[in-house]
């Protein structure tokens, strides 16, 4: 049984306006955030984070609608409380249809939970060294299907390019475009094809990323899934993402290769960002 201390201690709650907190998992490598967008109907819970604590015990005390929980991709840092709901919609590929039926087993997680990755060691109550995803019920959300939360509504936007099933949500109405794993600010990893992380894939992370900044007008802020900041201000950050990648398929920028041992994370220093190609190797722009 868990213990009732466990999610005040390892969730921090950051308020980015009236309708949205960022639940940010800081004391794990991967400092992953969930985000909890409410509605006057509806409310939904965007990722479900890593799965060491209840996410749903802390959005509880926000909570006051009926709640659907939709996952930017089925990676093993989104997908954690998956199980807890009846469930959980995201966009449909063999990739992320698997994860849900098969869940991931603990030696498919490669160390990501060992005990060093944790900021004082595990949480208590929680034991990494046997840690696994369970199964879930996946149905499946559309490119450019609206999600209607009363007064207003959260458009999804298909966005391959980082695994074959991410999506990214636009609230128009405020400007809060909520990107997933498509943008952050750090290293962007573009090296997958396995059945842990799906299949990445460049050109379509260009086109889909190009498609969305030409979509989405006046963002306001962008709600990134991790590394500290969980709230950008502004678009400019999809637009050098945009010029980075086509100056990568043009050839104007020279990858390096990069040492990527499992359980770690990859970034480039000085505050520059990265787009981590294929075959471990690395470009900034």
């Amino acid at each position: 049984m868990e213990k009732n201390n466990r999610n005040s201690d390892w969730f921090e709650i950051r308020k980015g306006d009236d309708t949205v907190y960022a639940f940010c998992e800081h004391k794990h490598a991967q400092w992953v955030h969930s985000f909890l967008i409410l509605g006057e109907k509806r409310s939904v819970l965007f990722d479900t984070g890593l799965g060491v604590c209840n996410i749903e015990e802390a959005i509880g005390p926000h909570l006051k609608t009926p709640l659907l929980v939709v996952n930017s991709h089925a990676h093993f840092d989104h997908i954690g409380n998956n199980w807890r709901f009846p469930e959980v919609y995201g966009h449909i590929t063999d990739f992320s249809e698997k994860i849900a039926r098969e869940g991931v087993s603990h030696e498919k997680l490669e160390g990501q939970f060992d005990e060093c990755n944790f900021s004082g060691g595990w949480p208590d109550g929680f034991d990494g060294s046997t840690f696994a995803i369970p199964p879930y019920t996946l149905k499946p959300l559309a490119d450019g299907e609206k999600i209607d939360l009363g007064d207003r509504s959260l458009e999804v936007l298909y966005c391959p390019g980082h695994s074959d099933d991410g999506i990214m949500l636009w609230d128009k109405q405020t400007g809060n475009l909520f990107t997933g794993d498509s943008y952050y600010s750090g290293g962007l990893y573009l090296y997958f094809d396995d059945d842990v992380y799906g299949k990445s894939d460049i050109k379509a992370y260009y086109d889909a990323i190009t498609r969305i900044t030409e979509h989405c007008k006046d963002i306001r802020k962008l709600c990134v899934s991790h590394n500290p900041d969980a709230f950008h201000e502004g678009p400019s950050q999809l637009i050098e993402l945009q010029q980075g990648l086509e100056d990568l398929m043009d050839g104007k920028l020279t990858p390096e290769p990069v040492d990527l041992p499992c359980g770690d994370s990859y970034y480039i220093g000085g505050g520059k960002r990265a787009v981590l190609a294929l075959n471990n190797m690395c470009c900034q722009y």
